[in-house]
């Protein structure tokens, strides 16, 4: 996936994956804002920022609480 289209792919994904399409435009911003600042030179660096991404959602309460 070319980089201008991964982090809305991966988030589209993992919206579905983890939040059953429920995710709200304030928790998307702030996971895109803290995997745009991982750079992204190779496949490493995509694995880190699926990880974080996941660990974010995970962490956030509207996955906690999720009906």
């Amino acid at each position: 996936i070319p980089e201008k289209d991964f982090n809305p792919a991966l988030l589209d994904h993992l919206n579905l994956l983890l939040m059953s399409g429920q995710m709200r435009p304030a928790l998307r911003t702030r996971v895109e804002l803290a995997i745009n600042a991982i750079p992204l030179n190779n496949n490493n660096d995509r694995y880190k920022r699926v990880s974080t991404a996941v660990a974010l959602i995970m962490a956030s309460p509207q996955y906690l609480i999720q009906k």
